[in-house]
């Protein structure tokens, strides 16, 4: 507005400035003002949000979470799902946390459920942290896809200003890694 206020002081009185281009000027400042409130109000709502992180994570201890990425053997298979089916068969590889390969399988078309190890597996040793991506037996990459799977949130660690949660597996996961919430039955 100052700006504005200053051009129409300053300006030529033999030579007014075109009332459509005043106007348009107007708009524009406007906007660029509304621009500026909406911004210090989402810098506000991020604020409050990011000091609740600690307090709503842990309203989420003892739940299952379901997400996307690894998954620490127990000693007892491991059940994941992938949230699409294919329309082919394609072959499933279990990864540790360094991206070696342990062991890979197929996976019949249409799909999208899977448990490791099966009686054909290689036993990992306990408490490896592993993830499950698919890929198409033919055709390109892009079509790579990592599984969900499900585990109980046992401890909400804090470092600085970031929050993660550790499973009852060991895998570690931001709360916005996490795809949904299970309550697990009361006993």
């Amino acid at each position: 507005m100052k700006l504005l206020t200053a051009e129409i002081s300053h300006q030529d009185p033999l030579k007014p400035m075109d009332s459509t281009e005043f106007v348009s000027q107007l708009a524009s400042f406007s906007a660029v003002e509304q621009q500026l409130r909406t911004n210090d109000t989402l810098d506000t709502l991020v604020t409050l949000l990011s000091a609740d992180t600690e307090k709503t994570a842990s309203v989420w201890l003892g739940k299952s979470a379901e997400f996307t990425g690894a998954m620490g053997y127990q000693g007892t298979p491991i059940a994941a799902r992938f949230e699409t089916a294919l329309q082919a068969d394609s072959i499933v590889e279990v990864r540790d946390k360094s991206g070696a390969l342990l062991d890979q399988f197929s996976l019949s078309a249409g799909a999208t459920e899977i448990t490791w190890p099966s009686t054909d597996s290689p036993t990992p040793p306990h408490g490896a942290l592993v993830t499950f991506e698919r890929r198409p037996l033919e055709g390109t990459d892009g079509l790579r896809s990592l599984a969900l799977v499900t585990d109980d949130l046992s401890e909400l660690r804090l470092s600085g200003s970031d929050a993660y949660f550790v499973t009852a597996s060991g895998a570690e996961l931001r709360p916005d890694e996490v795809r949904s919430l299970i309550a697990r039955p009361q006993s």
